[in-house]
């Protein structure tokens, strides 16, 4: 949620307090992605993004994105049996 509700193309940005406006980030369009950019996407993805846990990892009461659970199948497993490689 770093992206505030706008997004962001600078993270520093929300440490300090400031929140992006879009017509801001928009000045910065051709840059996202680009080495001069730190881009966050906002924070209504995030919550899309940790779905089917409720808020985000900082909410710790919900385990967003910090219990996120796996199912693995793998039939033939992993040939070496517990030496060290």
């Amino acid at each position: 949620g770093e992206g505030g509700p706008n997004g962001s193309v600078n993270e520093v940005k929300f440490f300090n307090g400031y929140i992006d406006a879009v017509e801001e980030s928009l000045k910065a369009f051709d840059e996202i992605g680009g080495t001069q950019t730190y881009n966050h996407y906002p924070t209504g993805w995030a919550m899309a993004f940790n779905t089917p846990y409720k808020l985000f990892k900082r909410y710790a009461s919900h385990e967003g994105g910090i219990a996120d659970s796996a199912i693995i199948s793998w039939p033939n497993g992993i040939a070496a049996h517990g030496e060290v490689r």
